[in-house]
């Protein structure tokens, strides 16, 4: 095993270790970050963050006009990107940029996908790609 592989899998039992530990303290875990978030600190945090959240999305350039939301959506037959659910399924779409805001990517029609709220959020900062890779792995591992 060479150095690369062993990092990779400490960094597997590293994650394993954290997923067993929060299944056995999920609730204290949960209520602490609830204290921190009222607490004068968590409040600035949060508050910062979305400052930069904010200044990131003026810089990549601004909202979709409605119009063009819902030619998109009719585009991609109105499912999800990702998983491909029906809206009227879940709910409305969120608009999910394929590349990110924080990695650069632009409020544009060609950056953006119509996503169920559980992939949005799910996918995160990751690329569309790099998501669908997630998915397709846990798909394959499904019996």
């Amino acid at each position: 095993m060479n150095k690369k592989e062993r990092a990779e899998e400490k960094k597997r039992k590293r994650g394993d270790q954290w997923k067993a530990y929060y299944a056995a303290h999920k609730e204290p875990i949960l209520n602490q970050q609830r204290e921190y978030r009222h607490t004068t600190r968590g409040h600035l945090v949060r508050k910062a963050a979305a400052r930069r959240r904010n200044a990131r999305m003026r810089l990549s350039g601004g909202a979709l006009k409605g119009s063009d939301w819902d030619l998109l959506r009719a585009a991609f037959g109105y499912k999800c990107a990702y998983c491909g659910r029906a809206e009227s399924e879940v709910g409305p779409f969120e608009p999910d940029h394929a590349t990110p805001v924080a990695r650069g990517g632009r409020t544009t029609l060609d950056n953006i996908r119509p996503a169920c709220p559980t992939c949005n959020q799910r996918k995160g900062d990751q690329s569309a790609e790099e998501f669908l890779e997630v998915l397709a792995k846990e798909r394959r591992l499904k019996p």
